[in-house]
């Protein structure tokens, strides 16, 4: 789907999956493994959402 939003969707899209690693992931108890297994999630959540959501639409 392209709407005109989709700039906009994946910039809040960024800032929450920063605001989500800066509020929980840097936990004086996280350990090394769990910060980087949580960051490897969020970060192909987000480029998976994005690719979809800007992605061309195909016409029939």
């Amino acid at each position: 789907m392209k709407i005109p939003g989709d700039s906009l969707l994946c910039l809040v899209l960024v800032a929450v999956f920063a605001a989500y690693l800066g509020f929980s992931v840097r936990r004086p108890d996280a350990s090394r493994n769990t910060q980087l297994a949580v960051l490897a999630v969020v970060t192909a959540t987000f480029f998976l959402v994005c690719s979809f959501l800007l992605a061309p639409t195909a016409s029939f």
